[in-house]
């Protein structure tokens, strides 16, 4: 797995251990040694789950224990990390779930994790893509999303090993 694109907004005010844990997202990342496409989404979605589990990140946690959703991956400085594999629908939703958790002090910034455009097409029509997001958070939500936001890009690579 790799990464091919970041974008952050909103990332001016932010605490530098908040912006350490992005950095420590990238290296998770970067570090995942399978292919998205070989694995399958809910595949790929574990394994990356369970790299973010072995960094010290806590897992498939409620940070407001009055709503009955659960985030991926939460740093201790309170950075969610979103894997956004689904559609589009989905991820639009899943931002505003992030939205809510940065307005009731639950998170301090969030992270969505998004195929790039080619490995979206390739795992199934209408996911989510980096690019789309991006021009839709860019173009209607950053006006309204006030939580800081990074978007990383991920592509598979021809030289990963194909993990069964």
């Amino acid at each position: 797995m790799r990464i091919t694109q970041i974008d952050s907004f909103g990332f001016n005010d932010v605490d530098d251990k908040v912006i350490g844990a992005v950095e420590k997202v990238k290296q998770v990342i970067s570090s995942a040694p399978f292919n998205v496409t070989s694995l399958g989404i809910p595949s790929a979605k574990r394994n990356l789950i369970s790299y973010f589990r072995a960094e010290g990140f806590a897992t498939s946690i409620r940070p407001d224990p009055a709503m009955r959703w659960s985030v991926h991956a939460m740093s201790t400085s309170r950075l969610i990390v979103h894997l956004a594999f689904g559609n589009v629908a989905n991820a639009m939703y899943e931002l505003m779930k992030c939205e809510h958790y940065f307005r009731n002090s639950f998170s301090m910034a969030t992270v969505f994790v998004i195929p790039e455009r080619a490995l979206a097409r390739e795992l199934g029509s209408n996911i989510a893509d980096f690019e789309k997001i991006e021009r839709e958070f860019d173009t209607s939500f950053v006006n309204v999303l006030r939580m800081p936001l990074t978007l990383i890009g991920i592509g598979d690579t021809d030289d990963t090993p194909v993990v069964d």
